[in-house]
């Protein structure tokens, strides 16, 4: 019973889960007996079993056995759940599963390689995983910022042009199970780095000959000096040889979670989180509660060149319009797994997440070149910088759905592959901060945290336990 009280206790603590009847004397004793191997006369359980059930399951003998050839102990503990019945078992053997085999669960040694003791396989004392991410972003509403003087009407730039692309990132997971693998404590973290990207109007092949390109926002309500002198920043932006967007993308994710499974199990014999290692298909359901960070770091620059088509070449002749916008989120959520062991070896799974977070929010927004920031020139804002910095804290709700498959190479390593996506609302964006009127600094501090962001694509890699 110590092992399980221990659980029971923490799960109190995070509230997340509550039962009865565990209360601990000077010698505790089963509430139901002891599950034993068919081999040793007993029926196997079959069916649907509750997490009270499962709670009450006695490993006959509490001391660690180390699993030959592999570091892992098999420790049951009493009052965890191991993989105590059940038949069929398919041994580990060299570098295949043997399928003559048919060892039992629980009870004593088979003597098998790689099985020794009540559980086979073992619980693992911790496990590691690594994975490749490649993953893109849903296209919010479009910005627009270009068109050619020869009409209006046809607007030629807008800030879907330069979209996230599909990027590259990386997962890595560490874990540490206890209780008999029927729980355990999960740290995550993932990130995509897909770069920057571009979009380029060029008035010698964009347009036709004689036209120009024309920003369908009013620079003209700012003036620029590059050093020779104060001119409307229209004079850039209007009547430009290129035009530029570009847009850079960055997202960072860490989270700890507390995991339980099975909660119930139908068809299936209970191995917690070591599911692949023993036991008969079937589905098994868990829970998990934990704690989440995600970062979302977006930036936008316009950019303007009305001498020649080339960023670089006389600064002088160059504008820019900056748009930096992030996204702090931390809170708490809870969620849920589901696992189909198709064959001992392989198995499906699928997991939510939902959480409620606090959002703290950093925005800046410039208009200005090599010479500094442009100044606004009329109205009640004039003779002040375009340069704006501001910050807000918000609400934001994240969701998570991961639709996947591991396969089990050997007894310490996992492949595993699937699909995620993961959707974010209440963030504030770079061009939701966009405002018609540039006068309108004031308006600029006021954050538009009303954005969305949806994050889908797919994942693979290897899970390593010892």
């Amino acid at each position: 019973m110590r092992c399980f009280q221990t659980c029971w206790l923490m799960v109190v603590v995070v509230g997340s889960w509550s039962t009865t009847g565990h209360a601990q004397s000077a010698a505790p004793t089963p509430r139901y007996p002891l599950i034993q191997s068919p081999a040793r006369g007993a029926v196997p359980l079959s069916g649907a079993v509750g997490l009270e059930r499962l709670a009450s399951l006695e490993v006959a003998d509490d001391a660690s056995t180390p699993i030959e050839g592999s570091g892992i102990s098999s420790t049951g503990g009493t009052g965890c759940v191991g993989c105590q019945n059940g038949t069929g078992h398919q041994p580990f053997n060299g570098t295949l599963w043997d399928p003559s085999a048919n060892y039992t669960c629980g009870g004593a040694s088979s003597g098998a390689s790689g099985i020794v003791g009540g559980v086979p396989c073992g619980c693992p004392n911790w496990y590691v995983g690594l994975n490749g991410l490649i993953m893109t972003r849903d296209d919010e509403n479009p910005a627009f910022f270009s068109y050619s003087d020869e009409d209006e009407s046809i607007q030629l730039l807008n800030s879907r042009e330069a979209s996230m692309d599909w990027g590259g990132g990386v997962e890595f997971r560490l874990g540490r199970p206890f209780c008999g693998c029927e729980y355990g404590l999960e740290a995550v973290y993932w990130g995509l780095f897909p770069g920057t990207q571009e979009s380029n109007l060029l008035q010698s092949q964009d347009i036709n000959p004689g036209f120009f390109l024309n920003s369908t926002l009013n620079f003209d309500q700012l003036d620029y000096d590059p050093g020779s002198g104060a001119l409307d920043a229209g004079n850039w932006f209007d009547s430009a040889e290129r035009h530029r967007l570009r847009r850079h993308y960055e997202y960072q994710n860490v989270e700890v979670n507390l995991i339980q499974q099975p909660l119930f199990v139908s068809g299936y014999s209970p191995c917690g989180m070591n599911t692949a290692c023993c036991g008969r298909n079937g589905i098994s359901l868990g829970w998990l509660f934990g704690l989440r960070y995600f970062r979302s770091d977006e930036y936008l620059q316009f950019a303007t060149d009305r001498g020649d088509e080339v960023f670089g070449n006389n600064p002088d002749d160059e504008m820019f319009y900056d748009i930096d916008v992030e996204n702090n989120l931390f809170g708490a959520q809870v969620g849920g797994q589901l696992r189909y062991a198709l064959t001992q070896r392989l198995h499906f799974n699928s997991a939510t997440k939902f959480g409620l977070y606090g959002n703290h929010i950093s925005h800046q927004s410039f208009i200005g070149g090599a010479n500094g920031a442009a100044i606004v020139n009329n109205g009640p804002n004039a003779g002040r910088a375009f340069d704006v910095r501001s910050s807000k804290n918000d609400v934001s709700f994240a969701g998570e759905i991961n639709l996947g498959g591991v396969y089990r190479l050997h007894p310490q390593w996992n492949l595993s592959a699937g699909y995620r996506a993961m959707a974010v609302t209440g963030l504030a964006l770079p061009t939701e901060q966009i405002y018609p009127d540039l006068r309108g600094i004031d308006d600029l501090y006021d954050i538009d945290s009303n954005g969305s962001l949806i994050l889908h694509g797919a994942y693979a890699g290897l899970e390593y336990l010892w």
